[in-house]
């Protein structure tokens, strides 16, 4: 009975892993369940073996009553209590379901199949045993090989590109995730979040009025990497980056660059969102035990992640169990569902990358910061640095910016000392901001409002961006990359949009991209979220800003002189008829799609939390 108990652990561990990936992977389109956080290349291995370590303890005690009671525990009880937990397993990945119903309703199936063992032991015992040993070695073979091959790849990949002057300059793009222009004293916040930044910043330009082009990560960063508005490379929250879209990665890649992304947002900006066209070297999910023990959806389940984090914050046995038993197994399935990287191992990564580089091989990486990203956990004392009688959310937000301009001013005084930095191209910004109640709105993904779409954005590059810039006019993320190109002296390539930000320091009669700003119909019909009807969409010129929210009703606002935006000017004059025009003859010039209004009357949810 103890070799049963350990075949059908195995089998049954790793049959449960690959039906949940093939289950998440299929409700990823028409039920926009599960969005990327299954589809990972690297999950196809790694979710396989976290069920064998998750469902080890489970062997474990059956493997001591099996040796305690010896022939009555039956074969068929163990295939009732492995087929109840794999179920369990998969049935999970359904939230209409609750999620002890699940487990009811595991164990009800498992106990109709498990009759079916009687009379079929041998047959059982031998498919179990197939399974478990063709399973374990593949999975070996998965772990141990997968990475190897990658690597060799990439060096392949790297020798092969084509020659470049030693004069090419190194391009780097870091985004700040989730940060908003005006918490950081760069940008006038009365408290200090930033006074290394804004010190690195004197020696290049900063761009006061900085807009992504939507308020939420995977359409602003395929702006970024595009040049496209969200309306036209439409990537979203289910839709990839399309491939016929060509990224600034692709471009210089194709031109001699070597190419490699770090990424910390792994509900956003995985490999599968299409944002990591054109690296040659990619990461994103980490390959560490945490990370394979959060790679199933019972480990993923909010009271199971819910009892960790009190165990974890020293709440003790008592209050990891209270916090457990006080949810249900209802998976996130989101970037708390992972083992997340601090911006200093974000940077780390990177610079060993950079070690592996062929000496004299110019480089363009793009790295993702989530710290200041919800829960705004930075480490001490980053966490605690900040009190006011505002949201102490709010105040955990500035504490992880703080912790991030550390981050930065270490990584540039490192690059500094490499002799690296003065020929690289940095390019600073963030892919939306965020809302601590303004408007009625929290967290970002739900509206247009400036303070989730107005961004930092610095550009130091000495040799061709003059220090002490600060240009006032409107920019949109947009722009970034064609301004990347300019500024490498590299010839444009006609499928990347936008303009050059550099002729703000050329010609002061040249002008930026209009600053666009759109955003899909949330997933989510929360009644607060002003896309929760339908798709949104806004212009912001010299002045003003105007609206559309998901079901059709404009809102415009002159935000240089309100720039929190209180007063209405639709509401103020009671007509939106100009504003409205504004708005549509620019959707009309750059063809972006009009939405539909969507019906006021349909059902919608009172919320309690942001996206």
């Amino acid at each position: 009975m103890l070799v049963d108990q350990v075949t059908l652990w195995l089998a049954s561990a790793i049959v449960a892993g690959v039906l949940q990936l093939w289950l998440a992977r299929a409700l990823l389109e028409p039920f926009s369940v599960t969005r990327w956080g299954w589809a990972s290349r690297d999950l196809s291995w790694i979710v396989p073996l976290a069920h064998v370590v998750v469902y080890l303890p489970m062997a474990i005690l059956l493997g001591v009553v099996a040796v305690a009671v010896g022939a009555r525990l039956t074969l068929r009880a163990s295939v009732w209590v492995w087929l109840t937990l794999g179920l369990f397993s998969i049935l999970l990945l359904l939230p209409q379901i609750h999620g002890y119903a699940s487990l009811l309703l595991a164990a009800g199936l498992a106990l109709v199949i498990s009759r079916r063992v009687e009379g079929a032991e041998a047959r059982v015992r031998l498919g179990a045993r197939v399974t478990a040993a063709v399973g374990s070695i593949a999975l070996l073979l998965a772990a141990t090989l997968v990475p190897r091959l990658r690597a060799q790849g990439e060096r392949a990949a790297i020798a092969a590109l084509p020659a470049l002057p030693t004069t090419a300059p190194n391009v780097l793009i870091l985004i700040l995730d989730t940060v908003r222009a005006d918490y950081l004293s760069l940008y006038g916040s009365s408290v200090e979040t930033t006074p290394k930044l804004t010190a690195w910043a004197s020696r290049g330009a900063v761009f006061e009025q900085a807009y992504s082009t939507s308020s939420w990560t995977t359409p602003s960063h395929a702006s970024l990497f595009t040049g496209q508005y969200a309306g036209t490379h439409l990537a979203s929250y289910t839709v990839p980056l399309a491939d016929e879209h060509v990224t600034l990665a692709e471009v210089l890649r194709a031109r001699g660059w070597s190419t490699g992304g770090f990424t910390a947002n792994f509900a956003a900006t995985p490999r599968e969102s299409g944002l990591a066209q054109g690296f040659l070297h990619y990461e994103d999910l980490k390959f560490t035990r945490a990370e394979v023990l959060r790679s199933t959806t019972i480990t993923q389940s909010d009271n199971v992640l819910r009892g960790w984090s009190a165990l974890s914050s020293g709440q003790g046995v008592r209050g990891a169990l209270k916090r457990f038993l006080a949810s249900d197994f209802t998976p996130r399935v989101t970037e708390s569902a992972h083992d997340q990287k601090p911006a200093a191992e974000v940077s780390l990564h990177f610079l060993r990358w950079l070690d592996q580089l062929p000496d004299g091989r110019p480089f363009f990486a793009f790295l993702n910061y989530f710290d200041a990203h919800a829960p705004y956990m930075a480490p001490e004392p980053y966490n605690s640095m900040f009190r006011s009688d505002g949201p102490r959310d709010a105040d955990r937000y500035r504490g992880a910016i703080r912790y991030l301009d550390d981050q930065l001013d270490s990584l540039f005084t490192t690059l500094e000392q490499r002799g690296i930095l003065d020929n690289t191209i940095v390019v600073i910004t963030s892919d939306h901001g965020e809302q601590f109640g303004e408007h009625e709105q929290w967290a970002h993904a739900n509206s247009l409002y400036r303070q989730v779409v107005h961004v930092p954005l610095v550009i130091l590059f000495p040799a061709r961006v003059p220090a002490g810039q600060r240009v006032a006019r409107q920019a949109s993320g947009r722009d970034i990359a064609a301004t990347i190109l300019d500024l490498a002296q590299e010839q444009g390539d006609p499928a990347i949009g936008g303009v050059s930000l550099a002729s703000a320091w050329r010609d002061s009669t040249a002008r930026f991209s209009d600053v666009m700003l759109e955003i899909d119909q949330n997933m989510r019909p929360v009644l607060r979220f002003r896309n929760s009807l339908g798709p949104m969409k806004a212009i912001l010129d010299d002045t003003l800003h105007v609206i559309r929210d998901g079901v059709g009703r404009y809102e415009a606002y002159a935000y240089r002189n309100d720039p929190e935006e209180r007063e209405d000017l639709v509401a103020a004059r009671g007509d939106s008829v100009a504003f409205a025009r504004h708005l549509q003859d620019a959707v009309q010039r750059h063809q972006l799609s009009w939405p539909r209004a969507a019906p006021v009357s349909g059902r919608r949810v009172a919320a309690d939390s942001g996206q």
